[in-house]
């Protein structure tokens, strides 16, 4: 892989071959037609604690800044420190805005010993959906075949809009990281997982197939993880126009940052041709754009939200042991309050 080539050029060569990079942001429905409703993802490396490089003082201004530039109702996160850190950005987008957030996932410092947080989670609007559930998937194995997997355990919502009914599970992920034979492995089983359990919602005839699967997959197309993740067909991941081209993380080439979808919300509220890597900002400075908020660009999918096709199905409730209650978002400055 060639971790020195720079985002720009990584562009440029789509040009050449006869394709475009994602413009930020963009208008993907027709006058009068429904409702748009725009769900994405973005690990934000290390946020709260990152010290190489270090963020500024006004980091979580712009980070927020960036998410309302975005118009994503629902931003799936990746590598949080915590709940402060998180709190900080949702308060700058507004009172409304609330999040949850996993318990799992630490990180220790080889030089320093020092160990943090590096959780998932799903920041979301919401004046515009409403949480109706959310739980960290607890009940997933740590270990598959005596090899530990789900380092950073898997954090599943389920989100309506306020005022069409659209309604659909989301799941975030942060996968095994790293190359080599035990890493790819390892991703494999957490795959596998991931897809026996979409499966096995499947299989139940009253649970609604709205559903995504999202967040730092940490491998990309072709992969083995990849045919064990959409092994069956019961998710798609989104490979609209550049999407095998565009990269999503500044270090590798390709994409490591996804959308999956059902094969039901994909034919059907999904907009065809929306799956977007916002890469405008890291095209203009890819030092400036890591200094500030991330190794990663967010990438984002949209969808019709006319109405509720499904209103008989109903979400497998969460679990009571594992269940996440939402942080609303206070004024900035203020301290954050239950909803």
């Amino acid at each position: 892989m060639n971790r020195s080539a720079p985002l720009h050029l990584l562009g440029l060569l789509a040009v050449l071959a006869g394709t475009t990079p994602a413009q930020d942001p963009a208008a993907t429905t027709r006058p009068g037609a429904a409702p748009a409703l725009r769900v994405g993802t973005w690990n934000l490396e290390q946020l709260g604690w990152r010290k190489d490089p270090p963020r500024p003082a006004d980091a979580h201004a712009k980070i927020a800044r960036w998410i309302r530039e975005l118009g994503v109702d629902v931003l799936a996160v990746q590598e949080i420190g915590g709940p402060e850190p998180l709190r900080a950005i949702a308060a700058e987008l507004g009172p409304r805005w609330a999040f949850v957030l996993g318990s799992s996932g630490t990180f220790t410092a080889r030089e320093t010993g020092e160990t943090t947080r590096i959780s998932v989670g799903f920041l979301w609007n919401d004046a515009r959906v409403e949480l109706l559930q959310a739980e960290e998937l607890g009940g997933f194995p740590r270990k598959i075949d005596k090899i530990d997997v789900f380092h950073r355990v898997p954090v599943s919502a389920v989100f309506r809009d306020r005022e069409q009914g659209f309604d659909f599970r989301a799941v975030t992920v942060h996968l095994k990281a790293g190359r080599g034979a035990d890493n790819e492995r390892k991703r494999g089983l957490e795959a596998r997982q991931l897809a026996e359990w979409f499966d096995g919602l499947r299989r139940d005839p009253k649970e609604d197939r709205d559903v995504l699967l999202l967040g730092d997959y940490n491998h990309t197309f072709g992969d083995g993880a990849m045919g064990e993740l959409t092994r069956g067909g019961v998710l798609e991941v989104l490979d609209d126009a550049n999407a095998r081209k565009t990269p999503t993380i500044l270090h590798f080439p390709e994409p490591i940052d996804h959308i999956a979808l059902s094969p039901e919300l994909r034919r059907g509220e999904y907009v065809k041709a929306s799956r977007m890597v916002h890469d405008r900002l890291a095209q203009e400075s890819r030092e400036a754009w890591r200094a500030v908020y991330s190794d990663h660009l967010p990438v984002s999918a949209t969808f019709r939200a006319a109405g509720d096709d499904d209103p008989d199905a109903r979400f497998r409730p969460a679990d009571p042991k594992h269940r996440l209650e939402p942080v609303r978002a206070a004024p900035a400055g203020g301290g954050a309050r239950r909803p």
